[in-house]
């Protein structure tokens, strides 16, 4: 079961992006595809935005977290939708980080049922974990 999350800004009924959020970290070329935001956009962008700081591999790569994601859109959404220079979205998301930590993950059904309590989560997870082990022991 792999969950698709919809990111949306606040209460907006605009749904920005589908992103699958079941990894911890998304590379530069992920993020510009579900995006829609060039990578030497997004390079640009961590020079200019203080609050847009993606980790770094040992081979320098970037990695993206889910936190980096809603800076990205809500960046996009401040440049592209309501026209704010570069300049004007920095001290917009300066004076206001509520633009960016307050968009929403919302889970979309996609014909799978969420798990109800500790016990369902947990035979999930037992599931999930026995089909891990069986993939690494080379089972198919």
């Amino acid at each position: 079961m792999t969950a698709t999350f919809s990111l949306a800004l606040g209460n907006s009924p605009e749904i920005l992006k589908q992103l699958p959020m079941n990894k911890i970290y998304y590379s530069i070329r992920e993020v510009s595809e579900k995006t829609g935001i060039e990578p030497q956009v997004l390079r640009y962008w961590e020079k200019e935005f203080p609050m847009l700081q993606p980790r770094r591999a040992r081979a320098g790569k970037r990695l993206y977290r889910e936190r980096d994601i809603k800076v990205i859109l809500a960046i996009r959404r401040l440049r592209q939708d309501e026209k704010y220079t570069v300049k004007g979205a920095r001290e917009r998301l300066r004076e206001d980080p509520s633009l960016w930590r307050d968009l929403r993950v919302e889970a979309e059904t996609t014909g799978s049922r969420q798990p109800s309590g500790p016990e369902e989560v947990m035979n999930e997870m037992r599931g999930m974990l026995v089909e891990l082990r069986r993939l690494v022991d080379g089972g198919a």
